[in-house]
C-alpha cells in the first residue's frame, strides 16, 4: 500500500509538471585532469607523446596543451630515449631502428617542472602480420527512419593472423576521394565595371555596369580535386579464441551516397596496429563506448584504466595510455557505379538587373564570380569552383 501510494504521488507530479526541472550536472571533476597518451612503433623516427589537460564536456576546446615536461622512452634492456617538445603539448622521442624489434618491451617516463614523475608499466612490442586483402560491397545502409535506407559502400578487412603472431589488433583508417565540379570556367566577374550615362528628361542619370569576362575556352583549373580525412571510429578485433587465427570480412566503414565521396574515385588506407592485450581492452572499452552512446538503454561507462602512474607522494592521477605496436598497411581505391547525391547547380535565369543585384551581394574578398557565359544566368560558386567544398586542386602523389 505504501509503495502504491508513492507510485500516485510521483505520477501527480508528473501531470503537474512538479516532476520536471532543469538540472545541470557538476562536471568540474572532468575538468583539468592530466592527459598522457603515446606509443612506440616499430618504424624508424619521432615517437610521439602527447600531455594535455581535460576541460569540462561543454567547454569548446576538448584539451588544453601542457608544456614544460621532460618524457623518455625507456626498454627493457637499460636503453633511454630522451625527447624534445616539437610543439605545444606535443612531445617526440627518435628511436633509430635497431631498438625497434619486435619482443622488446617500452615504457614511458615523464617528469614535469616541479619533479613530479609518472612511469607507464612497460608494454610489449607484437609482431603484426600483413593485411591480406581489403574488400567491398555495394549495401543499403538502414537510417533513424524505418522507412529509409541509403546505398553505400561497406569495407572489410582480412588479415592471416595464425602463427607468431599478435593477437589482439586496431584498425585506424584514411579516406581519400577525388571529386569534380559541375561547370568548368567560362565566364567571370572581378569587381570591374564601366560608367554609363543616360540622359533622361529628369536629366542626367549615370550608373555602373559590371563587365564579364568571357575566356576564349573552357577552364578546368577548378574542376578536379581531393579531399582527405581519418575516419573517427575505432576498430579492434581479438583473435585470441579463434583456432584459425583468421580475421575474415571484419567489417570497417560504410560510405554512404549522401556525399559526393564515391561520385568519382574513393580510395581507403587501412593501418593496422598490433596489441598487448591491456592495450587492447583499453581500446576496446573505448570501440563499445562510442558505439553506444545515445542509445536508450546503452550501459553505463565503463572505467578506463591506463598505465601511467604517479610516482610521487601527492601526485594527481594520470588518464591515458602508452604503448607498443607494429603497423601494417594497404591502400585500395574503387570507382563503384552508384549514384551520389549531387549539388544543386541549377541555372538561375534572371534578367541584367537581377544579376547586377546578385553580383552586388558578394564580398570583394569572394571575387572572382563565376557565371555562366555571356548572359544573365548563373549558378552556386561550388558548382565551378571544388576547392569550396572543402578539398584541393592538389593531386596526391600516391592516386592512381
Amino acid at each position: 500500500m505504501q509503495v502504491t501510494s508513492r507510485i500516485l504521488v510521483c505520477l501527480g507530479l508528473i501531470l503537474t509538471g512538479g516532476c520536471i526541472y532543469h538540472y545541470d550536472p557538476d562536471l568540474e571533476g572532468s575538468r583539468d585532469a592530466l592527459a598522457i597518451n603515446g606509443k612506440v612503433t616499430d618504424r624508424e623516427g619521432y615517437q610521439y607523446i602527447e600531455i594535455s589537460r581535460t576541460t569540462a564536456p561543454y567547454d569548446e576546446e576538448s584539451e588544453r596543451p601542457v608544456s614544460g615536461y621532460a618524457v623518455e622512452i625507456q626498454d627493457d634492456k637499460g636503453n633511454g630515449f630522451p625527447g624534445a617538445e616539437m610543439e605545444p603539448g606535443l612531445y617526440g622521442c627518435w628511436m633509430d631502428q635497431e631498438y625497434l624489434v619486435p619482443g622488446t618491451m617500452y615504457r614511458l617516463m615523464v617528469t614535469n617542472e616541479q619533479g613530479h614523475e609518472y612511469v607507464s608499466d612497460f608494454d610489449e612490442l607484437l609482431p603484426s602480420p600483413d593485411i591480406d586483402s581489403i574488400t567491398w560491397e555495394i549495401q543499403e545502409q538502414q537510417t533513424a527512419d524505418p522507412d529509409i535506407s541509403y546505398p553505400g559502400v561497406q569495407f572489410f578487412v582480412n588479415t592471416d593472423c595464425s602463427g607468431e603472431y599478435a593477437k589482439y589488433f586496431r584498425w585506424e583508417l584514411e579516406e581519400t576521394w577525388e571529386y569534380h565540379s559541375v561547370y568548368p570556367i567560362t565566364s567571370y566577374y572581378d569587381g570591374e565595371c564601366i560608367e554609363i550615362v543616360e540622359n533622361t528628361e529628369w536629366g542626367e542619370y549615370k550608373y555602373r555596369w559590371p563587365i564579364i569576362h568571357i575566356l576564349d575556352k573552357p577552364n578546368y583549373d577548378l574542376f578536379v580535386c581531393w579531399e582527405s580525412a581519418s575516419v573517427p571510429s575505432i576498430y579492434t578485433y581479438s583473435t585470441k579464441h579463434l583456432t584459425s587465427g583468421q580475421v575474415r570480412n571484419y567489417p570497417l566503414h560504410f560510405v554512404s551516397n549522401q556525399s559526393d565521396r564515391l561520385s568519382v574515385r574513393y580510395s581507403l588506407l587501412v593501418k593496422q596496429f598490433s596489441l598487448s592485450e591491456h592495450a587492447f581492452q583499453f581500446w576496446h572499452i573505448l570501440d563499445e563506448q562510442s558505439k553506444q552512446r545515445g542509445e536508450l538503454y546503452e550501459k553505463q561507462p565503463a572505467q578506463l584504466y591506463g598505465n601511467i602512474h604517479p610516482q610521487n607522494e601527492g601526485g594527481e592521477p594520470a588518464l591515458g595510455l602508452f604503448y607498443a605496436t607494429s603497423i601494417k598497411e594497404k591502400r585500395l581505391f574503387i570507382s563503384p557505379s552508384i549514384e551520389t547525391l549531387g549539388l544543386d547547380c541549377e541555372p538561375h535565369n534572371t534578367t541584367n538587373l537581377g544579376l547586377m543585384r546578385w553580383l552586388a551581394g558578394f564580398d570583394t574578398s569572394h571575387y572572382r564570380i563565376y557565371l555562366l557565359g555571356a548572359g544573365s544566368d548563373y549558378a552556386n560558386q561550388e558548382c565551378f569552383n571544388c576547392r569550396l567544398r572543402g578539398g584541393t586542386t592538389e593531386r596526391p602523389d600516391f592516386w592512381e
